[in-house]
């Protein structure tokens, strides 16, 4: 069967005079707030205006595309809200007459969140556009052996991991916690910590969230900032966070982790790094080309 793999991810603007239709895409045709325009704008400005993760996402499909090169496997990108729009990519898909589809939201993670926010939308896009392919969605990224490793990889090359000084933080993206239950996406962000930990030989950690939004509705907790004061009574000198929640770099981990958390931890008197991310990379080349694989062979759900 002629599959295509869709992989699919939020999107980003690729300059500064995007951003305004970028967040009238997010609010869906709702006033955008003008905390969320100036907190954006300060966002991208950091970055003139383009997201290091519309590259590295690119870069991914590429080598991706290279590695099934001699399969009857098409890889696609498509992107939520911004171009390529998902709709638009099914529709090329279609037009190249592909059978069945192989869905992979890039976050590690199962949630309700993916299921509402990507799954469910890809649906109906695909009931309407191309009715003839079969569609399977990936709603986790984490469960491969790979992912594990990967980041037991990144966090011991990182200077200092095991210094007892420093205080390990693994990171996850906050989700919204009060219309659906997101005890699953909670409950497998602190077993990949643990199993990660377990593998780099760390017996100190905690687990937070960042990201957590500034208004409205109930959100996973804690933040990061709420465990920061139990590290500084610790007596530890610095934290080093691990973002396993995210699998390239995100505007989320250089503003929100790096440039707002980070320099909390510095004004409160300890010292700030963090874990890259496993970016395009060969381990996360491994771990998607495993997904590719296994999802070829075996419908996910």
């Amino acid at each position: 069967m002629k599959t295509a793999v869709l992989l699919m991810a939020y999107g980003s603007p690729t300059s500064m005079n995007d951003v305004p239709e970028y967040l009238k895409g997010i609010y869906e045709g709702r006033p955008v707030p003008e905390y969320a325009l100036r907190e954006n704008r300060e966002k991208y400005g950091m970055v003139n205006g383009t997201s290091p993760s519309n590259g590295i996402i690119e870069s991914v499909t590429d080598k991706l595309r290279e590695r099934f090169r001699h399969d009857k496997v098409g890889i696609f990108l498509g992107n939520k809200h911004w171009k390529p729009w998902i709709s638009d990519v099914v529709g090329t898909i279609a037009s190249e007459g592909y059978e069945r589809i192989l869905a992979i939201p890039l976050f590690p993670f199962p949630s309700h969140n993916v299921v509402e926010s990507y799954a469910r939308p890809l649906n109906e896009i695909v009931e309407r556009e191309a009715p003839n392919i079969s569609l399977s969605i990936v709603n986790r990224l984490d469960s491969s052996g790979i992912f594990s490793r990967m980041w037991s990889d990144l966090i011991t090359a990182t200077e200092g991991f095991d210094d007892w000084n420093n205080q390990i933080i693994f990171t996850a993206h906050s989700l919204p916690n009060s219309v659906n239950d997101e005890s699953g996406y909670d409950t497998a962000f602190r077993n990949a910590a643990e199993r990660i930990s377990k593998e780099a030989g760390i017996g100190d950690y905690l687990c937070a969230y960042q990201s957590i939004g500034k208004y409205g509705k109930r959100w996973l907790d804690p933040s990061v900032y709420d465990v920061l004061p139990s590290v500084a009574s610790s007596g530890k000198k610095g934290v080093i966070t691990v973002p396993i929640g995210f699998l390239y770099t995100h505007l989320e981990v250089l503003y929100d982790l790096d440039y707002e958390f980070g320099g909390f931890v510095k004004r409160s008197g300890m010292n700030y790094s963090r874990v890259p991310l496993p970016d395009d990379g060969t381990p996360y080349i491994d771990l998607l080309s495993d997904t590719i694989n296994k999802g070829i062979n075996c419908d996910y759900t």
